[in-house]
């Protein structure tokens, strides 16, 4: 189970928590998740690349909209967005075909307006992150 200094019940009252779990397979990161649900005592919402593509490619930013005006109406569970990094990609990437920069726009606005509705929190589960870009200056 989860313990330890984590304080639940701040959690559990302002429910806008975000966070970014990276690791290859088999490195636990859904088992967390479905810990910190459990802990608190909320549903667990699981939404994958396979959520996105159900009506097929030419539906993606449909469906995106769908999922996410159903995720909004949702309170006191944990969302697990597993592996939908293909949906959030480098928009400064000069190879990144229009579409792909639509679609990523699409999801950072919409994870945005979920994380501002503070009624659920959500985590982002990956195997792969972005190289760092270069760093600001002091």
């Amino acid at each position: 189970g989860v313990s330890g200094g984590a304080d639940f019940a701040a959690l559990a009252g302002a429910a806008s928590y975000s966070a970014i779990l990276f690791g290859p397979p088999g490195t636990a990161k859904t088992t967390v998740v479905a810990a910190i649900a459990a802990r608190l005592g909320w549903g667990l919402v699981t939404v994958d690349t396979s959520t996105f593509l159900s009506a097929g490619l030419s539906n993606v930013a449909a469906r995106i909209s769908e999922v996410f005006e159903l995720l909004l109406q949702l309170q006191d569970v944990v969302v697990l967005f597993d592996e939908v990094e293909e949906f959030a990609l480098d928009r400064t990437n000069p190879a990144l075909a229009m579409e792909s920069r639509m679609l990523t726009t699409a999801m950072l606005t919409k994870l945005a307006d979920l994380r501002g509705a503070r009624r659920v929190a959500f985590f982002i589960a990956t195997n792969r992150l972005p190289p760092p870009g270069p760093r600001p200056p002091p």
